[in-house]
């Protein structure tokens, strides 16, 4: 069975126990705007689960902050 984009997105978020805000912000450093991480190790870790995000989805990092913004939205508390 084949997961959809925010399943894989979810999926990889819940192991990877990276917050919304730190993924938020690898993206954003990415696409060249400011970001802030709390430690060079928490900028790491964020840098490679949305790298992993990006390969096993197959989306653009446009359409990959679209969907983690959707889906921070629906998922704070």
């Amino acid at each position: 069975m084949t997961e959809d984009i925010e399943s894989t997105v979810l999926r990889i978020r819940k192991k990877s126990k990276r917050s919304w805000v730190n993924l938020e912000n690898e993206i954003a450093s990415r696409e060249g705007r400011p970001a802030e991480f709390g430690t060079p190790k928490v900028e790491q870790s964020s840098r490679s689960v949305v790298e992993r995000m990006l390969r096993e989805t197959g989306l653009g990092l446009a359409a990959l902050r679209r969907v983690v913004e959707r889906l921070a939205r629906q998922n704070k508390r």
